[in-house]
């Protein structure tokens, strides 16, 4: 008799490699943010510049726990961010993998031993190639853009616990894991039974450590079988890599696009949006050239940007074939650039022109995007979830330093919001 597939089960953590940033081994991208990575019992993170077999990894002592939660009904802490989407109706992470990976659970659960380790046949394997990247957001840090190596802790409030000792900026200036050969050697090691290769960064396509990953897909003969996908900010295609993309089963790409026009070059300077729109254009008429099969725009929801989401879903029906509808995550940390902070008024304008979307997207999206639409209650729970007005000074605090570093000026890029916010708080 077939076992009944738990509640809390996750196919990732049976069929998923994934490499961060600065070269540490995590459960998935969607656990970064409440675990600090993969341990064998000692506490020490494993990591890709120590040359740990996949059979450490896979079947460390954390991994193996977190099997056996999952396969009793159990959460584990790392799975946090899925469980909370999941309590809100929207669809978390967990189950879109779940349905990819349908046809496997049973027999992933079949083959799972006593004690919770599993044999060893990786179908996912997700690379962050370090954080050398070309834009500065607003919203990111260090740790993930060589471009804020200079300037993050001169603009940051000391008090805020945001400052980094000069111990982390070192190993932020300094990741060079990736060009370890071990990092080939490793690709090397599970791609023959890989369906899915996905790259980010920093920015991936401006990483030549990338390039040379999909030439060794090409040698070991297996790029026809592998879906190829990365998170971009499509600052650059490189030919190079567009004719690579023509040896792959399919390409999907997730472009970070914040917003239109002068949104996009408020929060991710120093790129423009002509580049980005350029880019995108030229992608979405050569699609099947280049075995694109998809092009789907992520966003991270912020305060800057939450009163431009309806331009940009305006915007994505001029397109040929990238996704009518966005990606949509909500902003986490820093807490004073949340949609939290925003006074009731925004909010409440933000949550009416949302909900106008939904209803439109839901007469025009199939069924297998649906859930893109389901992002939108997600971003309108989380905004009216907290009341983090309190931090609108050190948004404007924090706002006001980036003006300065950039010589921007918030009312002239966002001026709707910035009387909004003005007029929410009587100031």
């Amino acid at each position: 008799m077939e076992r009944e597939t738990p509640k809390t089960f996750c196919a990732l953590a049976w069929v998923h490699s994934f490499v961060n940033i600065g070269g540490e081994y995590q459960v998935c991208c969607t656990a970064d943010e409440f675990s600090p990575g993969i341990d064998n019992g000692d506490g020490k993170v494993l990591n890709i510049k120590d040359n740990p077999s996949l059979e450490q990894v896979m079947n460390s002592s954390y991994m193996k726990e977190m099997r056996a939660k999952m396969m009793n009904g159990q959460w584990s802490s790392a799975c946090l961010r899925c469980l909370e989407g999941e309590k809100m109706g929207g669809t978390s992470r967990r189950q879109i993998e779940n349905d990819r990976y349908a046809h496997m659970i049973p027999s992933l659960i079949k083959a799972t031993h006593h004690d919770f380790s599993i044999p060893l046949e990786i179908k996912y394997a997700d690379y962050r190639l370090a954080n050398l990247c070309n834009l500065q957001c607003r919203m990111c840090n260090p740790r993930s853009s060589t471009m804020w190596l200079k300037d993050w802790n001169n603009i940051k409030n000391p008090n805020s616990g945001e400052i980094f000792s000069q111990k982390s900026m070192s190993e932020f200036a300094s990741y060079d894991w990736i060009d370890s050969p071990y990092l080939l050697e490793e690709l090397k090691s599970k791609v023959r039974s890989l369906d899915t290769l996905h790259f980010a960064g920093g920015e991936p396509l401006v990483t030549k450590q990338m390039s040379r990953m999909l030439e060794i897909c090409v040698e070991e003969g297996v790029a026809h079988k592998i879906l190829l996908s990365y998170n971009t900010n499509l600052t650059r295609i490189p030919e190079k890599v567009l004719e690579l993309w023509k040896q792959f089963r399919e390409v999907k790409l997730l472009v970070s696009v914040d917003g239109p026009d002068k949104v996009n070059d408020y929060i991710r300077p120093p790129i423009k949006w002509q580049v980005i729109e350029k880019n995108l254009r030229y992608l979405d008429e050569n699609a099947e050239k280049y075995k694109i099969s998809e092009i789907l725009l992520s966003t991270t929801v912020q305060a800057y940007n939450i009163l431009s989401l309806p331009d940009m879903y305006q915007h994505l029906k001029t397109y040929r074939m990238v996704d009518p509808a966005m990606n949509l995550i909500n902003l986490y940390g820093p807490h004073y650039l949340r949609t939290q902070i925003l006074p009731p008024i925004v909010k409440d304008y933000a949550s009416e022109q949302l909900t106008k979307i939904k209803d439109d997207l839901l007469k025009r999206l199939p069924d297998h995007q649906k859930y893109l639409v389901q992002n939108i209650d997600l971003i309108i729970h989380f905004m009216y979830e907290e009341d983090l007005t309190r931090l609108i000074p050190e948004f404007r605090r924090f706002t006001n330093e980036i003006d300065k570093l950039k010589g921007m000026k918030f009312a002239e890029y966002l001026p709707n919001l910035h009387k909004m916010i003005n007029f929410g708080l009587h100031c």
